[in-house]
């Protein structure tokens, strides 16, 4: 349903109310044949309304019908209301002419013989823009339309000679009534004239979009009490208690809600002075020239809010003082409750294990918008190292994340766009983020919610369970006995690297197998033999660089990643481990054994450029300098038997 129709829909359901409250009150006189001239509005406003939503030729012809009957409609009936409001009797032959041409219009459009002289077809009807081309008739544009224009000039010419006449006041709301009608004429006129393309609002639209403005002034023109209070049938169905007096305090009408809420007959109210019917009331009223809202008051356990507001009539200097009670009790009692949650709320949040902050948005135009903090409870307060009265009122951003986060542009970059994220989206933004406090980090998960139109944060600490990850991770990882990689880290690990290193950057991958390991394990116990492989790790860890990967992948297999290193280099690399792991080895228990190692390569991205052909190649590398050892020898101390 589009903009346009939900404003006709509207519009012919106000107009359709105000002719019937028109017509409820027709016997006081007061706007005579008012409730004719809203019911043609209707009509021409439901014409449009029909024009928007036909889907076939038929409903056009329809729809124009009913547009058309309604708009020369208007201008009659509107002639007719302002003859009367003005007391000039239009005489019976200028009130039949009035009529002439709409009849023959209705007539001719009803007619489908004759309907050509209205419009004629083809017409192309576009579903989607709702846009209509005709061709029109000679009676359209020579007498329909410039006979419709002339009277509803007529009308408001008419209507605003009327208002040179009135008081002041009415005077303003007459000539607002007449320019507010030249607001659907003009769209009309040019619309008529081709100016305007038929696809652009139409007259009717303009209509039932000045529904309020037409009810506003018509209801007050002729006002809406009078001697017998006019609209009675409006009056009456308020839900509101209400009460008119007069200057002198005097009650002059009560409605049905008011002489049930006061205990009153509504019949013979009309005269008792106020003080003493309902002192209440009389007390509350104040000032008794000016409008006001009083506090709130009690009667019979009910809660009432008074609205004194002044009305004059048309032509009388009396002022009359209507009071409006408003049963306000489950409003009254929802507040309570509301107020008690709260205090729930705030108790629980004060005692909240989670940091819980309530924030505003305060700067929307700045590169990094503030957002004040509006609720903080103490845990909250920690995290920013203040207090929750101290915190509350000032902006998260630049001014507070400074002094909690390690990284200052870290804080604006990625948790402040995150919660914009939840302010603009309405959704619940979830991420995960690390402060620095007194030296150590504490990883955080930050909720942020949106709370109508401001932002809730939680700051769950996850420390604990990111060290445990953390834990799980590097067993995972690493092998138990050295303390290095184990082989999924190292594929983990110098996959990462390769994948973002750039071709141009050299790195070497070294493969090194102890010579004889096997002897070591049979002669002196697989515990000696865990000794050797731990302080293989460790001289190779002081020999490469802390930058360089190193991973045992097999019983007495290390391979070692060489980061942003040159061939020549990586050779000399090669030949330092070499000579470094063929050093004495020592056991726990006093003995020293002696345990070479052979050392393959491969070069990054000479050789290849996966970390699979990598290993590869260092490893057929590392059995080619294996065949160039004639035996592996041990040799041990004169304490031991020398094992070939």
């Amino acid at each position: 349903m589009t903009i346009e129709t939900i404003i006709l829909t509207v519009g012919v359901a106000l107009y359709l109310v105000l002719a019937g409250v028109l017509s409820a009150g027709r016997a006081q006189q007061v706007h005579g044949y008012a409730h004719w001239l809203m019911l043609a509005l209707a009509i021409w406003v439901a014409g449009g309304w029909l024009l928007v939503n036909a889907t076939s030729p038929d409903l056009i012809d329809i729809a124009l019908t009913v547009n058309y009957t309604g708009s020369v409609l208007v201008p009659e009936t509107g002639v007719m209301v302002v003859a009367h409001v003005s007391a000039r009797a239009l005489p019976l032959l200028v009130s039949s002419l009035l009529w002439l041409v709409p009849i023959v219009s209705l007539v001719i459009m009803i007619v489908p013989t004759l309907r050509p002289m209205m419009w004629s077809g083809p017409i192309d009807y576009l579903a989607l823009a709702h846009a209509f081309e005709l061709q029109r008739g000679w009676w359209l544009n020579w007498v329909h339309l410039p006979y419709a224009v002339a009277v509803y000039c007529l009308a408001v010419a008419g209507l605003a000679r009327h208002a040179r006449r009135q008081s002041r006041r009415l005077r303003i709301e007459l000539l607002a009534l007449a320019a507010v009608a030249l607001a659907p004429l003009a769209v009309g006129v040019l619309r008529a004239l081709g100016i305007a393309p038929w696809h652009t609002v139409s007259a009717a639209t303009v209509i039932a979009a000045l529904t309020p403005a037409v009810a506003w002034l018509v209801l007050r023109h002729g006002a809406l009490f009078n001697d017998s209070i006019g609209h009675q049938a409006l009056f009456d169905q308020m839900s509101d208690a209400v009460v008119l007096v007069d200057d002198h305090h005097h009650m002059i009408s009560v409605n049905p809600a008011a002489a049930e809420l006061f205990d009153l007959d509504g019949r013979h109210v009309r005269g008792l002075p106020l003080q003493q019917t309902v002192p209440t009331l009389a007390a509350l009223m104040g000032d008794p020239s000016t409008d006001a809202n009083h506090e709130a008051f009690t009667l019979n356990g009910r809660r009432l809010a008074l609205r004194v507001s002044h009305v004059r009539r048309p032509g009388d200097a009396q002022v009359l003082r209507l009071l409006i009670c408003q049963d306000i009790t489950e409003t009254y009692r929802a507040a309570a409750t509301v107020r008690r949650n709260e205090a729930l709320f705030r108790t629980l949040i004060h005692h909240a294990s989670n940091a819980i902050l309530r924030l505003s948005l305060v700067n929307d135009q700045s590169e990094y918008p503030d957002f004040e903090i509006t609720v903080a409870n103490p845990q909250g307060a920690r995290l920013f190292e203040s207090s929750p009265d101290a915190l509350i009122g000032k902006t998260l951003g630049r001014q507070l994340f400074g002094t909690a986060v390690s990284d200052r542009q870290y804080a604006l970059q990625k948790i402040v766009p995150v919660i914009r994220e939840a302010q603009a989206t309405g959704r619940r933004q979830d991420i995960e983020f690390c402060l620095s406090e007194n030296g150590a980090k504490r990883w955080y998960r930050l909720l942020a919610d949106p709370v109508d139109k401001d932002i809730g944060l939680t700051f769950i600490d996850i420390s604990s369970e990111r060290r445990q990850q953390d834990a799980l991770h590097s067993q995972a990882m690493s092998d138990a006995l050295t303390g290095v990689l184990n082989r999924r880290g190292f594929e983990s690990a110098a996959g990462n690297y390769l994948h973002n290193a750039s071709e141009t950057l050299d790195a070497a991958l070294l493969f090194v197998d102890l010579n004889g390991f096997k002897a070591v394990n049979d002669s002196f116990g697989h515990e000696a033999g865990d000794n050797i492989l731990r302080e293989v790790a460790v001289r190779m860890r002081e020999t490469l660089r802390l930058q360089d990967i190193v991973a045992r992948i097999g019983g007495d297999e290390f391979v070692a990643l060489v980061t942003d290193t040159s061939r020549d280099d990586a050779v000399a690399l090669r030949d330092r481990i070499s000579r470094h792991l063929s050093h004495t080895y020592r056991l726990q228990d006093g003995r020293s054994v002696n345990c070479s190692a052979s050392v393959g390569m491969s070069i990054y991205p000479q050789s290849a450029t996966s970390l699979e052909l990598l290993i590869k190649q260092a490893d057929d590398d590392m059995y080619q300098v294996k065949a160039g050892h004639h035996k592996d020898r041990l040799r041990v101390d004169a304490r031991m038997r020398l094992v070939e």
